[in-house]
């Protein structure tokens, strides 16, 4: 069997691998800035801490316990903070048998203390100490124009 190549129709399936070239350029675009935000953030301390209410993930073992409702949550939460180098470092339950209010940061080495207070609520405290100095931007210089000490004659000539 012969095959006739003039009939054949090469420009939609040209068309169609264009796009999806396209599209994947995109998503590499989008998630090297990304990267590339992140690297220029390596050195600066990024914090947050909150109930982020996941009582079925286990942050001492990294895994799921038994019996967890929306586990795919649980997931996305995890490799979220895996994909962006970001560390949960409270490691004391603080409801009940569960760490729910979490502190996950990017420079975990500048955690000098971590602890669980009770509180008023049905969740108790955390309290944590950063070892960081605050900086202090330096001004930069300023030009302050002396009109007194122009040479008025001399502008007004030229």
């Amino acid at each position: 069997m012969e095959v006739d190549d003039s009939t054949v129709n090469h420009e939609g399936i040209k068309q169609y691998y264009i796009s999806k070239i396209e599209d994947l350029q995109l998503v590499n675009t989008e998630k090297t800035q990304n990267l590339r935000r992140l690297e220029a953030q390596r050195n600066e301390l990024n914090t947050s801490f909150g109930d982020f209410n996941l009582p079925g993930w286990d942050w001492n073992n990294r895994s799921l316990k038994p019996n967890t409702t929306y586990p795919h949550l649980h997931y996305f939460f995890g490799n979220s903070l895996d994909d962006t180098c970001l560390t949960q470092i409270v490691d004391v339950p603080t409801r009940k048998d569960n760490i729910l209010d979490l502190i996950i940061t990017n420079l975990p080495n500048q955690v000098q203390r971590v602890e669980v207070i009770p509180g008023l609520s049905d969740h108790d405290i955390v309290f944590a100490e950063f070892a960081i100095a605050s900086s202090k931007l330096k001004q930069k210089p300023r030009i302050i124009p002396l009109y007194k000490k122009a040479n008025w004659s001399t502008i007004k000539q030229k």
